[in-house]
């Protein structure tokens, strides 16, 4: 995968887009991805995830935000939705 466009980087946590510019992925892997969008209320983000081959795992009302499966390829697209404000790769952690 290409490098990641400046503008769409900027919605992007430091962990995600590492992942995406590092090319050690296939373009269709697909990444658990965290997507803040303006309001749950919108499907437009729901569609577009579905239509580009994503699966959204459930809707995060608190934070306002879809916990989504995502093929790598498709992150910069998503990026580029007016309505997503952030995006930021899932990682698992532990309670000690």
């Amino acid at each position: 995968m290409p490098q990641l466009s400046v503008p769409f980087i900027e919605k992007l946590d430091a962990p995600l887009a590492d992942l995406c510019n590092a090319n050690q992925l296939s373009a269709t892997s697909m990444i658990p991805v965290l997507v803040r969008v303006r309001s749950l209320d919108s499907e437009e983000v729901s569609r577009r995830i579905s239509s580009i081959g994503g699966q959204v795992r459930r809707e995060l009302r608190v934070v306002s935000a879809l916990s989504t499966w995502l093929p790598i390829s498709a992150v910069e697209l998503l990026a580029a939705l007016p309505d997503v404000e952030a995006m930021e790769l899932e990682q698992t952690f532990s309670i000690a």
